[in-house]
């Protein structure tokens, strides 16, 4: 069930199709697509990125600073068609199943608190969950947003790369690396965060941070207190967390430099192993 986009410069446009494709087999290949159909999703705009859902309802993110999450439904995947649509700010770049009847959501907003926005890309991370219980009217039930401001900016690996985005049903527990910054009119006045959030998400509380994780603060990771240091572009980019796995009750944090142990639920350190010398 893939997506394809197509772009036009000028004037600017773009349209976005979902094709369904019968997989069979053809001598000694398997999964041939040897029938398809294509459907475009309406809208001048619309760009879809990653999916990862499962059933007849499939949901689309668009991109658009303001977009529509749309149903689509494949029960007949020669015939699909829109059950329903949501419109609301930011957009999102990746869905994720969170139970029978609500999609995670990982995208881009304007930060809370800023008065200067980007029209085209928003500066900070957001996390939706989404309401599909209804397929002709899907809802945003929670949001959280990292970072707010003027002078604000977060992003996640996640959002271009669905391997660095685990989510674990069972304890109701998702973990990505994220990346926030925020700056000041003085070099002092400079923020900066590389690491990882697990966030516990519930329908009733939706998104709370539960614990954080940054491989920046010691050998081989010296921290740093300017992103425009030396050290920093010598050091910190070896030490971003780029993914986390669970094994137990124990989450494992990666970086090209640590592999760091924590409790699942609290995040207490229990160990950790270097992989590069200081």
């Amino acid at each position: 069930m893939p997506a394809t986009s197509r772009w036009v410069r000028y004037p600017v446009s773009a349209t976005t199709s979902l094709v369904t494709a019968q997989v069979g087999t053809q001598g000694k290949q398997r999964g041939t697509a040897n029938t398809s159909d294509s459907f475009t999703i309406p809208g001048s705009a619309n760009n879809q990125l990653k999916i990862n859902v499962d059933g007849a309802g499939a949901p689309a993110p668009a991109v658009r600073p303001s977009d529509p999450l749309f149903v689509i439904d494949l029960s007949d995947p020669t015939a699909p068609s829109i059950l329903g649509e949501l419109v609301l700010p930011g957009f999102s770049t990746y869905l994720h199943p969170f139970d029978a009847d609500h999609l995670l959501g990982l995208g881009r907003d304007d930060c809370p608190g800023s008065t200067v926005n980007n029209p085209w890309w928003p500066r900070c991370l957001k996390l939706s969950l989404f309401d599909v219980s209804d397929l002709g009217s899907p809802k945003e039930v929670a949001r959280y947003i990292v970072g707010e401001g003027d002078r604000a900016w977060s992003g996640s690996e996640a959002s271009w790369d669905p391997h660095a985005f685990l989510f674990i049903p069972s304890k109701g527990l998702l973990l990505i690396p994220v990346e926030w910054s925020s700056w000041g009119s003085t070099p002092q006045e400079y923020r900066y965060f590389e690491g990882l959030f697990a966030l516990s998400v519930s329908l009733d509380r939706g998104f709370e941070v539960v614990w954080t994780d940054t491989h920046l603060g010691g050998p081989p990771c010296p921290y740093v207190e300017s992103a425009f240091s030396y050290s920093y572009f010598a050091y910190a980019w070896r030490c971003d967390i780029r993914r986390a796995l669970y094994i137990g009750e124990v989450a494992y944090t990666v970086s090209q430099a640590l592999v760091r142990m924590k409790d699942l639920v609290t995040g207490s350190l229990l160990g950790e192993v270097a992989l590069i010398e200081g």
